[in-house]
């Protein structure tokens, strides 16, 4: 956790929700994350990009991926035109229309990763910095988490 203050950031909380998380999953499952959710590692640490880049910049690509596929095709041009679609190209370049879409198909984690997020930010904000607070919802946040991704792995073993 070098240059990670999770105590007075909400991307670095977040993104050390995601690591807890995947740890865990590697301890009782042997596989990461991304394979309890059937995700490829690009699409996983695109979405730690953006999260680092800024809580409000992965909620502009969490909302695209919400969209119906005609929906979200017609939305991206125009998404990459505005100030955060900007943002979100200089993160990755040339490949940010690509980037984005391979998320869409495998929009799951990052939707998912969103819902635990905007659960907890409120309850991490009044937390105001606190050490013990924040440290006991990191262990939270971290366990929802993958309890979502060991439910969703389970399922598709057994279907």
């Amino acid at each position: 956790m070098n240059g990670v203050n999770i105590y007075y950031s909400f991307n670095d909380f977040m993104n050390q929700v995601i690591e807890k998380a995947d740890a865990l999953s590697r301890q009782n499952h042997n596989r990461g994350l991304e394979e309890l959710f059937d995700v490829s590692r690009s699409t996983y640490e695109s979405m730690e990009k953006l999260i680092g880049a800024g809580w409000y910049v992965f909620l502009a690509v969490a909302a695209l991926l919400a969209l119906s596929l005609i929906g979200f095709t017609a939305a991206l041009v125009g998404f990459l035109t505005t100030p955060i679609g900007l943002a979100v190209a200089a993160i990755f370049g040339l490949t940010a229309g690509k980037k984005i879409k391979q998320m869409y198909q495998e929009k799951i984690l990052p939707l998912t990763v969103k819902e635990v997020g905007e659960q907890y930010k409120i309850r991490w904000e009044n937390a105001n910095g606190n050490r013990t607070v924040i440290d006991g919802l990191l262990n939270q946040a971290a366990n929802d988490l993958y309890q979502r991704a060991a439910a969703r792995g389970i399922s598709a073993l057994l279907n």
